[in-house]
């Protein structure tokens, strides 16, 4: 599970904060890439942090969504 985010942004401070509550133990799990860090998130990602993927599939961008999460986990 990675979460790209963005040095500075508001979104991504937000997104882990809500994913936090969410499931608590999912920390552990999750690795945090700053999207800059490499030319290839960029251009998967650019200006669409935070992205939450999980297993190599966009789960949700921008905001954090528990259905879409919840649907994802269910799989």
């Amino acid at each position: 599970m990675a979460l790209y985010v963005r040095e500075g942004c508001h979104l991504c401070e937000a997104f882990i904060d809500e994913l936090t509550a969410y499931n608590a133990n999912w920390l552990s799990q999750l690795v945090i890439q700053d999207v800059d860090d490499s030319a290839e998130w960029i251009r998967d990602y650019g200006e669409h942090v935070p992205a939450l993927v999980i297993d190599g599939k966009l789960v949700c961008e921008y905001f954090f969504d528990p259905d879409k999460v919840s649907a994802y986990s269910r799989d």
